[in-house]
């Protein structure tokens, strides 16, 4: 639920559950967590002002998100470029996608919260990789059909709990379609 107009300071108390001290409600304090929803919100007592609630809400945002991604690419026999398949988690907290034909797609936003510097991704069983920089996996073939599978982690940098993961399947087909 969130607080609808006119905005009260009860219907403020009643989704933050928090004190009737209209000052205790400041974003990414104890009570109003900090997250696109609430992103009208002042995170200084001073700035606070009650009709920048509306529509505010108690929603707590993870700080990074994974989907499921399928990325395909088919060839012809006669064409003189190969299929390739790309998965890019963006150190601008973005995920892209890329074919021989397409450079690159946006899928979806990966980081909610922080900077992109403070996680590191897997890949398969491999290194753990800084995403202060982009990060990608990509699959390539000359002929024929493949289909790989990638299981993507993410996890802060320097603790060992993983905070998202998914899998990306790259289907590539050069020739004739299966």
């Amino acid at each position: 639920m969130a607080v609808s107009t006119p905005v009260t300071l009860k219907k403020i108390k009643a989704e933050f559950s928090g004190p009737n001290n209209f000052s205790a409600y400041v974003r990414g304090g104890s009570y109003v967590p900090d997250n696109a929803t609430n992103s009208k919100i002042s995170t200084t007592r001073s700035g606070l002002r009650m009709s920048t609630f509306a529509g505010a809400a108690n929603v707590v945002v993870p700080p990074v998100e994974l989907q499921p991604v399928f990325i395909s690419d088919f060839r012809p026999e006669f064409d003189f470029a190969d299929p390739m398949g790309l998965f890019i988690l963006n150190s601008d907290g973005n995920a892209y996608r890329g074919t021989s034909s397409i450079s690159s797609a946006l899928l979806f936003k990966w980081l909610n919260t922080g900077s992109a510097g403070d996680y590191q991704v897997q890949f398969n069983s491999g290194s753990w990789l800084s995403l202060s920089s982009s990060r990608s996996v990509s699959h390539q073939i000359s002929r024929g059909s493949s289909t790989v599978e990638y299981t993507v982690r993410i996890r802060r940098a320097g603790t060992t709990a993983i905070l998202a993961s998914s899998t990306v399947t790259i289907q590539l087909t050069k020739g004739q379609p299966i």
